[in-house]
């Protein structure tokens, strides 16, 4: 659409992530109360009035690695395929406030869990 190469575009939001990741190492994960009553749906609020921040993890797709050892550690065995996985907290309002560091997909979720 653009007129770019794959390879042109993945660098770029490979580029725009590692930024990203490097400037909110400055943010506070954890917002304050008050803060986050004042972006929750009312919905939410009304039946999990108590909830600061949603955690959930996820396994996100990647090139195969040319390299047999990070080939072994990123191959997920439940998705089929090289992954990496996150731990992602949000608050009820939808604002992203934690992003875990990423893990190969072969590492299990009990692993995975102890290391995060």
């Amino acid at each position: 659409m653009f007129s770019l190469s794959k390879f042109t575009v993945r660098n770029i939001v490979y580029t725009w992530i590692k930024f990203c990741a490097f400037q909110w190492q400055e943010v506070n994960i954890w917002p304050e109360k008050n803060s986050v009553d004042v972006y929750c749906p009312k919905d939410f609020k009304r039946k999990y009035r108590n909830t600061r921040v949603i955690l959930d993890g996820t396994e996100i797709p990647i090139s195969k690695p040319k390299n047999p050892t990070a080939q072994r550690a990123s191959f997920s065995t439940y998705k089929h395929q090289n992954t990496v996985k996150v731990l992602i907290g949000a608050i009820p309002g939808g604002q992203v406030s934690y992003v875990s560091e990423a893990y190969g997909g072969a590492a299990s979720d009990k692993l995975w869990k102890d290391l995060t």
